[in-house]
């Protein structure tokens, strides 16, 4: 099942503490780069259910920094492409959603039928970017993106306008 998403809106802080910020050209050069094209490539930005099992290195020896989220978590699909809007204000992109409910083992069918109750009742659900990147200190802004480790869906997302777009 493909679902539109806006990943953020430029240039607008984040609702978390640090108040960050994504700039469009930065973005515009991560799309371009062949990080990006390799990652996309390998279908490897994976989705999960909440950031709860990211980032984690050094819970478990041997485990990097998202290792968790493959060990322990239930992953739901995977960003298939992504691009600026046409107006320039967002970064947009299209979650391919593993519903194919018979690849789930019996404790992480809840987690995905869930979601997908969600959005075929067109709940536009959260989604928050894990990226990875060097931000500036001072003003918060993001000046390399280095790369897009995944996209979760959340109640909870760090950027206005976040979120899946389902239509009637």
């Amino acid at each position: 099942m493909l679902v539109p998403v806006t990943l953020l809106k430029f240039d607008t802080k984040a609702l978390n503490d640090e108040e960050n910020t994504v700039s469009k050209q930065v973005v515009e050069k991560y799309l371009s780069s062949d990080r990006w094209k390799q990652a996309k490539q390998d279908r490897n930005v994976l989705c999960g259910i909440t950031h709860s099992l990211r980032n984690e290195p050094g819970s478990e020896e041997g485990l990097g920094a998202s290792d968790k989220l493959f060990k322990d978590g239930v992953i739901v699909g995977c960003l298939n492409d992504s691009w600026v809007s046409k107006d320039g204000k967002s970064w947009e992109g299209e979650i391919d959603v593993f519903d194919d409910l018979s690849l789930y083992s019996e404790e992480q069918k809840s987690q995905i039928m869930q979601l997908l109750r969600l959005i075929k009742n067109h709940v536009n659900v959260q989604v928050s970017c894990c990226i990875m990147g060097e931000w500036d200190d001072v003003d918060g802004s993001l000046r390399y993106l280095y790369n897009l480790e995944g996209v979760d869906f959340t109640l909870n997302g760090a950027f206005q306008g976040s979120k899946i777009h389902m239509e009637d």
